[in-house]
């Protein structure tokens, strides 16, 4: 890492993220890097930085390889059907193959029908909070007075 360990994962995690949400050639974000330089406006560059569109509109472009989720080093996908998952999963791994980044098979889950992802839990379902961590919150006491809320 040029600057530090302490930049380390974000750094890793901006390289993830272009690998899964752009996976376009990367001359196209140099030439936009440059002309983003070039304009006197941050505030003006930010908001119409193609890069912001996914908090924006909430929706990665249609080139990303949805759905899934990503947070530094882990990744969750899923699909309607045992093929959709692993057709993502096959685009998936040949976007890591052209980025070179690794993964650690052992590490990996594959073809569940629920997972634990960030201390949440993700199914066909939905996102619900991990039930295990919700416990210790559910078995709180009703809090009986003003000064107990506080």
């Amino acid at each position: 890492m040029p600057f530090g360990l302490k930049n380390a994962p974000m750094i890793y995690q901006r390289m993830r993220y272009g690998a899964l949400f752009h996976p376009d050639d990367d001359s196209d974000q140099v030439e936009a890097d440059r002309h983003a330089s070039s304009e006197l406006d941050p505030v003006l560059r930010m908001v119409n930085d193609p890069y912001t569109d996914i908090f924006a509109t909430n929706e990665p472009d249609e080139s990303s390889l949805v759905p899934r989720r990503s947070y530094v080093d882990d990744i969750c996908f899923g699909g309607t059907t045992f093929d959709d998952c692993l057709n993502t999963l096959d685009k998936l791994l040949a976007r890591f193959e052209e980025c070179t980044i690794s993964v650690s098979f052992t590490k990996s889950i594959f073809c569940q029908s629920k997972v634990d992802f960030l201390s949440h839990e993700v199914s066909a379902e939905g996102i619900r909070a991990d039930p295990k961590k919700m416990t210790a919150i559910t078995k709180l006491p009703f809090p009986k007075s003003k000064k107990v809320m506080q």
